[in-house]
């Protein structure tokens, strides 16, 4: 079980009929691209793809036996992912590049119609989608405590802040309140890391390139794989096995982009 990118063809066509084809997907288990149960639908104009695959990771990563808190959390996590792809999206657009969205196994992918370039668009992009998620917080947090609800801070892995509301009961408003704090504010945290695919390995990569054209990849390739192995130690020795192994894996696929 090893990281690699395979591709799928994105078919979504826009009204200029460009397709968006043999596009990367990382991913950190080698799940193959579906071809049929696709959903596809358009958000402002903009493609979505829904792969089946993400409904079944979705599924696995929050069961429960309770299915009103197993449909929130596929609810919170479909609509968190599309928040932080469209907050990519947008920031394409401020730069006059169209996109699409696909969502797939491990998470989602916002697809230019073409390529950005300049160090401070690329780095932009990146931090859009993450910024998106943390407008969904706030906005959520926002909302709870005009309805009462008291927060405290704390921190998940030792060192990656989060915010959790004081659970007075096990009411399924709380259920959503709290992982769509989840899944904005931790996932978002953890997406800034410099580790590929995250959308920080992004910004890391925008910087070293500007430093060092023809020398970039291998520093990038090292602080993706050590920042990786790094989080996966701390995720380890936190007792959250899921965090520990997801980083190994990303750690491992650092490593083999130094071949």
């Amino acid at each position: 079980m090893v990281w690699r990118a395979t591709t799928v063809d994105f078919i979504l066509t826009g009204k200029s009929g460009a397709r968006y084809n043999e596009v990367a997907l990382p991913t950190v288990l080698d799940i193959p691209p579906a071809r049929r149960g696709l959903l596809n639908f358009r958000i402002f104009d903009t493609p979505v793809q829904v792969q089946p695959w993400f409904w079944l990771i979705t599924l696995l990563l929050g069961w429960s036996q309770d299915f009103a808190t197993t449909a929130i959390w596929v609810l919170v996590v479909f609509f968190s992912i599309l928040a932080h792809e469209f907050g990519h999206i947008a920031a394409y657009r401020l730069y006059g590049v169209p996109g699409a969205v696909l969502l797939y196994s491990w998470g989602g992918l916002a697809i230019p119609r073409r390529e950005i370039r300049g160090t401070l668009a690329r780095i932009v992009v990146a931090f859009a989608g993450p910024l998106a998620g943390f407008c969904v917080a706030a906005l959520t947090v926002a909302v709870a405590m005009n309805r009462g609800v008291e927060f405290q801070a704390g921190f998940r892995a030792f060192v990656i802040p989060s915010i959790v509301p004081v659970a007075y009961s096990r009411s399924y408003w709380m259920v959503a309140l709290s992982d769509l704090l989840f899944v904005n504010i931790y996932w978002g945290l953890v997406n800034l890391l410099p580790v590929s695919p995250l959308d920080g390995s992004h910004v890391s990569r925008a910087i070293l390139q500007a430093m060092s054209p023809a020398h970039w990849k291998k520093p990038w390739a090292l602080l993706s794989a050590a920042v990786a192995l790094g989080i996966a130690a701390l995720g380890f020795f936190s007792g959250n096995l899921y965090l520990g192994i997801m980083f190994v894996l990303l750690g491992i696929g650092s490593l083999q982009m130094l071949g």
